[in-house]
C-alpha cells in the first residue's frame, strides 16, 4: 500500500515501520524524508526493499524478510546509507536474492528514474 503526504512524497509503509521496530532501526525510519522506491515482499516469501532519501540528504536502503508469522517472530532487516541511489544499491550483493527476473537493484533504480511504477515487483 502506498502512503502519500500532501506534498506527494511516499511515507514509510507499515512493513518498514513494523519490521524496523524489531531490529533497532526505528530511529533510522524517523529520518526518512521520502521513500523513493519500493519492491514489496511477502511473509515467508520474497524480501522487501525500500530506497529512501534521508533527511541528511543521503540515500538509505532498507531490506529485510520475515517468516509467515510476521516481523515479530523470525525476521531480519538491514540498513545501509550512501551518497547516491547507485552507490547505496551497490552495497547489495549481486547474487540472485529472489525469483525476480529483473534484478532488484534495477527495479529500484527504474522506479527512481520513472521507468517502473512505484511499489511494483516485476516478475
Amino acid at each position: 500500500m502506498i502512503y502519500m503526504d500532501d506534498q506527494n512524497k511516499h511515507k514509510p509503509d507499515e512493513d518498514l515501520k513494523y519490521g524496523a521496530s524489531f531490529h533497532d532501526l526505528s530511529d533510522r525510519v524517523k529520518q526518512i524524508e521520502n521513500v523513493l522506491a519500493q519492491v514489496p515482499g511477502e511473509a515467508d516469501g520474497a524480501d522487501w526493499y525500500w530506497l529512501c532519501l534521508m533527511k541528511n540528504r543521503r540515500y538509505g536502503l532498507f531490506w529485510g524478510w520475515c517468516d509467515y508469522t510476521g516481523w515479530d517472530c523470525q525476521s531480519e532487516m538491514w540498513y545501509r546509507e550512501g551518497p547516491s541511489p547507485k552507490a547505496v544499491l551497490a552495497l547489495l550483493l549481486d547474487k540472485k536474492v529472489d525469483t525476480a527476473k529483473k534484478p532488484i537493484k534495477q527495479q529500484l533504480l527504474d522506479q527512481v528514474n520513472g521507468k517502473q511504477p512505484y511499489a511494483l515487483r516485476e516478475p
